[in-house]
């Protein structure tokens, strides 16, 4: 099966020693929608970020439609089509999922300088 993204033996180790992340085997096929759970200090927000560009993993590698990426930044990330919806409580008030998903959705776009920033909600 061809997935679209798919981390191989992905890891974080801080440099603390603080292990976030075990070779870590994921993968998401066209279309397929996932849940990430698991306790808290389980590794899912830096698996995230490791997917996003926000940080760099210890080792192992990210593929983006079969081939391996590296993303130096959150930009980067975006470029090649992926986004994220933080986990920020108190980052806005309450807004349903929709509205959630465009504000994150047009807030990325202006993060990577595109002029394309709504202020209202359509």
């Amino acid at each position: 099966m061809e997935y679209l993204l798919r981390t191989e033996r992905l890891s974080k180790v801080y440099p603390n020693g603080t292990l976030a992340n075990r070779q870590v085997d994921f993968s998401v096929a066209q279309g397929e929608i996932l849940g990430l759970v698991g306790e808290n200090g389980a590794g899912k927000s830096t698996l995230m970020k490791l997917l996003y560009g926000e940080e760099a993993p210890s080792s192992g590698a990210i593929y983006l439609n079969g081939k391996a990426v590296t993303f130096s930044s959150s930009q980067d990330a975006i470029a090649a089509g992926i986004g994220m919806v933080h986990q920020h409580f108190m980052l806005v008030p309450s807004l349903s999922l929709a509205k959630t998903w465009y504000w994150d959705r047009s807030h990325a776009r202006a993060e990577a300088g595109s002029s394309t920033w709504k202020t209202r909600w359509p």
